[in-house]
């Protein structure tokens, strides 16, 4: 599209940062020096240049958001997050007056306790995670019973012993924090896991190992 504005201006700038947090605050300092502010102060001014105020877009992985968050904290520059785990990094971190296009986590635990209300059997959950990301794990815990859901094991997927465990559980329904790929292989793999009379809903958080290209979903077996 033609610019006819006499000050050409960047409508938006995106870098990516492999998930690497220092290379993720290097791109977004470089953007703010790139549309002519030096310092990030430089873009909070009085309300007579508000138009000069800028956004910096939030890396997808929640490590690199934490560190562009840290960094970028101090001066109440406005940050937007496109993926859950940014958000949730965010939220965190204590940001506030950012803007969010994803879930955070408790919204993932409120359409849990939604499904759980409309099976209607049982507030009892097995949760079964990868080992991978114990503060994901404990926060969805800790939402999880403020929300009066009951859990009567958390186990690793590949735990030597997990099929047994699950068939033997009280819980009909079993939480899985896996990745849904991941999971979906461990099944193609074990046709054991397919003997497991029970419910399985797959909460798709995204990891810094699989949030690259990866829409969160929550999935039912």
């Amino acid at each position: 599209m033609r610019n006819v504005t006499k000050r050409p201006r960047i409508g938006l700038f995106a870098g990516d940062s492999c998930s690497r947090p220092k290379e993720a605050i290097s791109q977004s300092l470089s953007f703010l020096d790139a549309v002519g502010f030096h310092d990030p102060t430089e873009c909070l001014l009085n309300n007579k240049e508000a138009l000069r105020k800028r956004t910096v877009l939030s890396p997808k992985d929640s490590e690199s958001a934490n560190s562009v968050a840290q960094a970028l904290k101090p001066y109440n520059l406005p940050i937007a997050a496109f993926s859950s785990s940014s958000a949730q990094a965010l939220l965190d971190q204590g940001v506030t007056g950012f803007i969010s296009t994803a879930p955070f986590l408790f919204v993932y635990v409120q359409t849990l306790v939604e499904l759980l209300k409309l099976i209607g059997n049982s507030n009892l959950v097995s949760i079964v995670d990868n080992n991978e990301d114990s503060s994901i794990t404990d926060k969805f815990i800790e939402i999880i019973r403020q929300l009066n859901i009951s859990i009567s094991e958390i186990i690793s997927v590949d735990h030597p012993n997990i099929i047994n465990i699950l068939n033997h559980s009280d819980a009909q329904i079993i939480v899985s924090l896996v990745n849904k790929d991941i999971l979906a292989t461990i099944f193609n793999l074990n046709k054991e896991f397919n003997s497991i009379a029970k419910l399985w809903v797959s909460i798709d958080w995204p990891t810094n190992n699989n949030g690259e290209g990866e829409d969160e979903e929550t999935l039912f077996y």
